[in-house]
């Protein structure tokens, strides 16, 4: 089972808001450019980023459209290194983002937040050793 299509629709939706957010851009601050990338953009490809389910190709893909998001909140040029622009809006790579929803995940669920179907999956062992 492949996520190329799901990737290549999520692309799609998202060049369409970014285009709009684009046009917008000289008329909003900086503030709520972001607010606005992160509420309406950002939200999509995470649906599409699962770390099994996607080739390292549609994953780059992602990474391009988050760039250039980025890009277009702090009103730079295309050749602007993305690295320090998403460390100005505190925003983790796609590659990242992925663990972290993974971990926070998990946390939740060994902390009995998550979802009942995901914790009741989790057995925890705890080795009681005492110091020698």
């Amino acid at each position: 089972m492949s996520m190329t299509d799901h990737v290549k629709a999520t692309i799609k939706s998202v060049n369409f808001h970014l285009r709009n957010v684009y046009r917008l851009r000289r008329f909003i601050t900086i503030d709520s450019c972001h607010h606005l990338v992160r509420t309406l953009i950002l939200s999509r490809p995470d649906y599409a980023n699962s770390r099994f389910g996607i080739s390292s190709k549609d994953r780059k893909k992602l990474q391009e459209l988050q760039n250039r998001a980025a890009r277009i909140v702090l009103r730079t040029d295309r050749y602007h290194p993305s690295a320090p622009l998403l460390d100005r809006l505190h925003w983790l790579p796609v590659e990242k983002r992925v663990v972290y929803k993974v971990l926070l995940l998990t946390f939740k669920c060994l902390n009995g937040l998550g979802p009942s179907y995901l914790t009741s999956r989790i057995l925890l062992t705890y080795q009681n050793k005492s110091p020698v």
